[in-house]
């Protein structure tokens, strides 16, 4: 990190040519072409799609998994220095973080296929909780680590649960809007959620923040309950 001055100026540098690569990589695949029978057909209004009960659960489940994670992990490395934790912590929780994010992806899909979507989404938003639990309870470099790698995987878990939902609430000519206006609300929740989490931090503190974590796990969990009971 004090590679150059001012401190991280290299680890941006480093993001501008991996972005750089990939750029170059996407350049050399050929994506499928859209068939016609994919587009054809009638299509419902914007407005009837996302108020099924359904898509708004596949929604709010995606808007509360990722934004949850980004609030949480955008803190953190803030946090571990505040607690007064060495800085050099904060790489090894992101990346105990993000393996917990995309390691259990090899068989998410074939959790949701045994025990069902919303079981799946369920048991995330319960790892969530206990990721909170793990940072209420002291702030040592495993705190973080556990927390942030129960974060990671209870984000996989709900995520990839509610967008597996969502694909069961359109037409194929629906999809395009359908998946645009999921995406504009799941992302428009990440971004917010990454811009308070700093601000929280300052003004509240680390507990503070993961209390307001929890709440917005519990309002998931409460939303998935209530639709499975009906």
């Amino acid at each position: 990190p004090d590679l150059w001055v001012p401190t991280f100026q290299a680890s941006f540098a480093a993001v501008v040519c991996i972005h750089a690569i990939v750029f170059v990589v996407l350049g050399f695949i050929e994506f499928p072409r859209v068939k016609a029978e994919d587009v054809a057909g009638p299509q419902r209004p914007l407005l009837q799609i996302v108020t099924q009960p359904t898509y708004m659960v596949a929604a709010a489940g995606g808007m509360i998994a990722f934004g949850v994670m980004s609030f949480v992990m955008a803190a953190s490395p803030l946090a571990i220095v505040m607690c007064g934790l060495d800085k050099t912590e904060a790489p090894i929780t992101i990346f105990v973080h993000v393996m917990g994010m995309f390691l259990p992806a090899f068989f998410t899909g074939h959790l949701i296929q045994r025990f069902g979507v919303f079981t799946v989404m369920s048991v995330g938003g319960a790892i969530l909780i206990a990721g909170v639990i793990v940072a209420l309870a002291g702030t040592t470099e495993w705190h973080f680590r556990i927390s942030l790698g129960l974060n990671g995987l209870g984000w996989n878990f709900l995520f990839v649960g509610a967008t597996t939902l969502l694909t069961t609430t359109y037409r194929p000519a629906e999809r395009g809007k359908a998946q645009a206006f999921n995406d504009f609300m799941v992302f428009g929740t990440t971004a917010s959620a990454s811009l308070m989490a700093s601000i929280v931090l300052e003004v509240k503190g680390w507990a503070m923040l993961n209390y307001v974590a929890l709440v917005l796990v519990l309002v998931a969990l409460l939303v998935i309950g209530i639709y499975r009971l009906r």
